[in-house]
């Protein structure tokens, strides 16, 4: 027993948008735990050139593919992580051999051997190039002296990431 008129559902309110959103953020940032890991040497350039910061979420047990930048564990000092590039793995998926792109500078797979896939901790999804920019004539260290000191290092695994030199 209708009135005749067309009976619309009410519409989602901006607070429900907004709560809905949140939700997902709140879930992707569990589920991958994104953070930032500052790049130190030369063994990444010019892709990552020292001082630039790198946002990394973590592997958790996925593998990575060929041609990833990754965050792993040194094989022989685990208080040191590197950042490098995937260059092959084995067929089970078990073990990766790991490269700089700067050959000349790079302390990686040829010097270390394979690298175990548990020793691989996260993976590089976005690059912020080094600030400020080189093309401004600014020493960036000057400017962490006058600002009482460089940003703070990342703390744990995957965040305070290191790049190894003989």
């Amino acid at each position: 027993m209708g009135s005749g008129k067309p009976v619309r559902p009410k519409r989602a309110g901006p607070w429900r948008v907004w709560a809905a959103a949140s939700a997902v953020l709140v879930g992707w940032v569990w589920r991958w735990g994104p953070s930032w890991v500052r790049v130190e040497g030369e063994s990444m350039a010019p892709l990552l050139p020292p001082g630039c910061w790198v946002m990394v979420t973590r592997v958790r047990g996925r593998g990575c593919p060929l041609g990833a930048v990754v965050v792993a564990g040194h094989p022989a000092r685990p208080e040191i992580e590197m950042i490098k590039r995937v260059v092959a793995r084995t067929p089970d998926g078990m073990h990766y051999w790991l490269g700089g792109d700067d050959r000349v500078h790079s302390t990686d797979s040829d010097v270390l051997g394979p690298v175990g896939a548990a020793a691989l901790s996260a993976r590089a999804r976005l690059r912020l190039l080094p600030w400020p920019p080189r093309w401004l004539g600014v020493d960036p260290g000057a400017i962490g002296a006058r600002t009482g000191g460089a940003p703070p290092e990342v703390g744990g695994r995957a965040r305070g990431a290191r790049d190894l030199r003989p």
